[in-house]
């Protein structure tokens, strides 16, 4: 779900867990508070004394730099990468032929797109990105999988 300036805080932490850490970060820190289930969020900026310019990079930091629905991961796939990541930098993910590959590795490529959430880091090739979109990352049998 693309996130906009004019929807809930409630609304958006529902929809993106991760923005907590971004809007506290920003020194928005409605989280918690009984006005974000009324507030939107281009409200509690500027209640806090923000301009156009920081709700919208707060807005494009939560929407981050990966095209809406590009890949998302299982629940299972979060949990078995948080085990696994320790000696690893992430998991890098690109296409291979018709479909993709997965897999931990120690660097990534300078043109990679990184998706961070909660210290569990996935590494998407570029070029992957647009083919990505809808799929999920997965983990079955050890070993992590786009379906």
């Amino acid at each position: 779900m693309k996130i906009r300036k004019d929807m809930l805080i409630q609304d958006i932490i529902q929809a993106n867990p991760d923005s907590i850490d971004i809007m506290m970060r920003h020194g928005l820190h409605c989280i918690g508070c009984q006005v974000s289930t009324f507030e939107s969020l281009e409200d509690g900026c500027r209640a806090h004394g923000m301009g156009d310019r920081e709700i919208e990079e707060i807005v494009n930091e939560i929407n981050g730099a990966v095209p809406e629905d590009s890949l998302t991961l299982t629940k299972l796939a979060f949990e078995e990468m948080k085990k696994v990541i320790k000696g690893s930098n992430g998991i890098r993910v690109w296409s291979k032929g018709d479909g993709f590959e997965a897999s931990l590795v120690d660097s990534h490529e300078v043109d990679d797109i990184v998706l961070d959430a909660h210290g569990v880091r996935v590494f998407i090739e570029k070029r992957s990105v647009t083919k990505l979109k809808g799929k999920k990352l997965d983990f079955k049998e050890g070993k992590f999988y786009v379906r």
